[in-house]
């Protein structure tokens, strides 16, 4: 069966180094029905014509050139990342040959792919290239528009969409995937660069000193490129596009994975924080230094309550330069204890958040059995901040286009040394914050938080701060849970698949299929405008839809339990016109 979407690489041309980046976006959307095709190794758009083709940053043949042309005009849609003069002549619109360096963009406010986002401007990092607006098609609409800066448009779009022959064409003219790895992973050239005045070793906030617009710091701002990019599928697909619900039931708009380092804190120290977190009914991993003070019987009896374990290793544990010795010291970490404890960690987060190089360190970790990273926070003036433009757990890419089978999770709010005054002195300040963070989480961009506390720190100052935090999250229902679970629903969400099998004016039925891992997955089913929901059943079972609108489109979320890997599940959502409504899929 045909994928409904098709995504276009080119391994010949470096140029689309962040080409195959496009379907892990995806993914992160919920997305899962696609395939990718490797122009550069033969393999053209193949028939059984796909709903919607994207075409990554690349230059074509003629005949190739030709052959998506041809499927648009015979009624397919076609979205296409920078796309070259030629093309671009071809579809009737003229160059300026010109760009806007390190670009913004700002979603239009009317149209309905950008109107559920926010009305404000989104850093780029790559050049928007130009093309003017009087040499668009007829019925051309704009989506986004290209800004020099947070206040100075260029006149020009970032985002556009129009009809050609019987389909239908979404041009972006910067390469999405390319701004999201900048946006996510910082800037390759501070690499092991000491930029935010810390001595010694570099941190992974190094990478983002002058890369990252603090004004930006409110907005996840990788995670709304991804937005932007599932509503353009959505817009252009003539069949309903079905994705995966960010959270493990519908309830759930978003969430505190929490971490705990160990920072050779005393028993007491973690039994106040350990207390602190059961007392709210969430779940923690500690991070245990080597010679870490809370007993092994602890461990067990944690684990067994739902808490999570991994090690928290120290850069300094040697007098050579942490440059040379990290990488060692995380190899001695990770044997040592699972001969301690009789299991792999799967998540950690080095002690200070030691970084080296660009991302030198993520292929160890996956070497020794880590799937998920805590080593991106935000530092310093960045505190509290989306500094890599989401909370969400995304595979690494380096610089060089290589995916990496490990995910970064960044922590956004936590306690150490470096804002001990001001959690101290600013508490209520700090979470009146902290509320707004969670306020905006919840009601617009469902994003998750990633929340820290030292126990040490919990005892002697921020309980009042880190206590008052899961507080506003319990009020809002957002769960407190641990690094691991959060891991393990990121990997149940990742490995599941999604298709459609029907969809008409009366009812939308897609397959769920589990990957390796069981348990809660919540299916996101499109309504059209001018519908509801009026009913659900998942393999023939009633179950309530909860209609919410994602950033902009419709849709109604299905909650389903997989109960074995390999499962295959039968979601059904049954739709009616409301009063004046007409829109339909068929």
């Amino acid at each position: 069966m045909t994928p409904s979407l098709r995504i276009l690489v080119r391994s010949d041309q470096p140029e689309n180094m962040f080409g195959p980046y496009t379907g892990e976006l995806l993914k992160l959307e919920g997305i899962s029905d696609f395939d990718i095709a490797d122009m550069g190794a033969g393999e053209d758009l193949p028939g059984g014509d796909p709903q919607v083709v994207i075409l990554t940053r690349a230059r074509l043949y003629n005949r190739e050139q030709e052959q998506l042309l041809s499927y648009v005009r015979n009624g397919g849609s076609l979205i296409v990342f920078r796309p070259s003069y030629r093309l671009c002549e071809a579809l009737g619109l003229t160059a300026t040959f010109t760009v806007t360096p390190a670009a913004y963009l700002l979603p239009d406010a009317d149209h309905p792919v950008s109107r559920g986002l926010p009305h404000e401007p989104l850093q780029c990092h790559w050049p928007m290239e130009r093309y003017g607006l009087g040499s668009l098609p007829g019925g051309a609409e704009i989506i986004a528009h290209d800004y020099a800066d947070l206040n100075s448009p260029t006149g020009y779009p970032a985002v556009v969409s129009f009809l050609f022959g019987n389909g239908r064409i979404g041009l972006c003219f910067y390469d999405p995937p390319a701004t999201v790895a900048r946006l996510r992973f910082g800037n390759p050239d501070q690499a092991s660069i000491n930029t935010m005045g810390f001595r010694f070793y570099t941190r992974s906030g190094d990478l983002f000193t002058d890369h990252f617009d603090i004004s930006r710091g409110h907005l996840p701002q990788a995670d709304l490129h991804c937005n932007l990019l599932s509503n353009l599928i959505a817009h252009l697909s003539p069949q309903p596009v079905p994705r995966l619900w960010y959270y493990r039931v519908p309830e759930e708009r978003s969430a505190l994975p929490m971490r705990s380092d160990d920072d050779w804190s005393t028993v007491e120290m973690f039994e106040a924080l350990h207390s602190g977190v059961e007392q709210r009914g969430g779940h923690c991993t500690f991070y245990l230094v080597r010679d870490t003070n809370l007993p092994d019987a602890t461990v067990k009896e944690w684990l067994a309550a739902g808490h999570n374990f991994g090690y928290h290793s120290n850069p300094n544990s040697t007098p050579e330069d942490p440059y040379l010795a990290i990488e060692g010291i995380l190899r001695d970490d990770a044997a040592n204890f699972e001969q301690r404890y009789g299991y792999t960690a799967r998540t950690t987060q080095i002690h200070c958040a030691t970084w080296r190089g660009y991302m030198d360190l993520v292929p160890v970790f996956h070497d020794i059995g880590l799937r998920m990273a805590v080593t991106y926070g935000s530092h310093l003036k960045t505190y509290g901040t989306y500094m890599c433009g989401s909370s969400r757990p995304l595979k690494f890419i380096n610089e060089f286009g290589r995916i990496m089978d490990i995910f970064q999770q960044t922590t956004v709010i936590y306690d150490d040394a470096s804002v001990q005054k001001m959690l101290t002195e600013e508490v209520d300040t700090e979470l009146e914050k902290v509320a707004r963070t969670l306020d905006n989480a919840v009601n617009l961009t469902y994003s998750p938080i990633g929340f820290q506390s030292h126990p040490v720190s919990y005892f002697t100052y921020s309980a009042p701060y880190i206590g008052g935090c899961m507080d506003l999250a319990q009020e809002r229902g957002v769960p407190v849970l641990s690094m691991d679970e959060w891991l393990e629903f990121t990997q149940r969400r990742y490995e599941a698949d999604l298709t459609l099998s029907s969809a008409d004016g009366s009812s939308i039925e897609c397959d769920l299929t589990a990957g390796s891992l069981s348990g809660p997955l919540t299916v996101a089913v499109p309504v059209p405008e001018g519908r509801i929901p009026t009913a659900a059943t998942v393999d023939g079972q009633s179950v309530e839809p909860t209609l919410r609108s994602i950033l902009g489109p419709r849709y109604a979320l299905v909650p389903v339990e997989l109960q074995a890997p390999g499962e295959l599940r039968r979601i059904t959502v049954h739709i009616s016109a409301e009063q004046g409504g007409s829109q339909d899929y068929g």
